[in-house]
């Protein structure tokens, strides 16, 4: 009996795990095995934006009953991430480019980690090195992530792989950078409260016993958008600081068009952690970074701050 194999990602995908669940079941299609995709919770804005010009669905799988063999990750490397439905033990492959994972919360898979800007590349080279050509959409909506992840290429993260993948996706069907101007448009048309963002871009770590919150907001115009909503972003670090007792908060701001972050912190331990780990000075709570960095680099250098921070004191004992 062929075995049943679901293709998924982290509870609330962007628009990266978005598609890799899309590209990677039709890779996986195309050599003969019987793929399912489901997502969990609500894709974010910019996923459902572009699975929407593009005309594809994928089925929600909150409300089923799940029968897989096995199922493979994309774009997640955590057990925390997931929906209480997916079964760790029935993980086979997991598929991510990021520096902090979690992956030995899934024992029986087999693990592709590597430092690309966007998991969309690494799904493009599995195309590439079989020589298989990807359908238009998922052509598409692979370039529309590595886009999105690497903000135009303009993301310290960005490698020549990316920008070979990209390439690659473009010259198979002449992809029009219009869609990625809409996306970058609608992605920046923020209609969600500041709190309604923080629930759904929240990341949680915990490094030397010291709980870490980041949330990440990637737009057109952030200056006005920090100075617009800057006492409401602090009330909402504060308020979520008190409730689960985190020893550091941050909202982390991309310009998409200028190509820097900016920094939003509520209190004097948080600065202390993010000035320390990043080497920016606050004012007011707010600092600027004059390159984009995104979370998946933010977190390993807080990491190494506390870390370095704990033996120092343990040093002074």
């Amino acid at each position: 009996m062929t075995e049943k194999i679901l293709v998924t990602d982290a509870l609330d995908p962007d628009l990266d795990g978005t598609a890799c669940i899309v590209a990677y079941s039709e890779f996986l299609r195309a050599k003969g095995q019987s793929i399912e995709t489901l997502i969990f919770g609500t894709p974010q804005e910019e996923s459902a934006f572009v699975l929407e010009k593009l005309g594809i669905e994928i089925p929600n799988g909150d409300d089923l009953n799940l029968d897989f063999d096995q199922i493979i990750l994309v774009d997640t490397s955590g057990a925390r991430w997931l929906s209480k439905k997916i079964d760790p033990a029935k993980v086979c492959e997991v598929i991510d480019h990021r520096e902090v994972a979690d992956t030995g919360d899934f024992p029986n898979a087999k693990i592709q980690l590597e430092m690309v800007g966007s998991c969309a590349t690494l799904i493009a080279e599995k195309f590439i090195a079989a020589k298989i050509v990807p359908s238009e959409k998922s052509a598409i909506i692979l370039y529309a992530a590595i886009i999105s992840n690497t903000i135009n290429f303009k993301n310290k993260v960005t490698t020549k792989r990316d920008k070979k993948a990209a390439k690659w996706l473009v010259d198979l069907y002449g992809i029009s950078d219009e869609i990625i101007h809409q996306m970058f448009e609608y992605k920046s048309d923020v209609k969600l409260s500041i709190k309604q963002i923080f629930q759904s871009q929240i990341g949680c770590h915990t490094f030397v016993d010291k709980k870490v919150s980041t949330f990440q907001l990637e737009i057109i115009g952030v200056k006005e958008f920090i100075t617009n909503n800057l006492n409401e972003i602090k009330k909402e670090l504060i308020l979520i600081a008190a409730n689960e007792d985190y020893f550091c908060t941050l909202f982390t701001c991309v310009d998409i068009e200028l190509g820097n972050n900016t920094f939003v912190v509520a209190d004097k331990k948080s600065e202390d952690v993010v000035a320390g780990a990043l080497g920016v000075e606050f004012k007011n709570g707010i600092a600027h970074y004059p390159h984009v960095i995104m979370r998946k680099e933010i977190l390993p250098k807080i990491k190494n701050y506390l870390e370095n921070r704990s033996l120092d004191s343990l040093e002074m004992t």
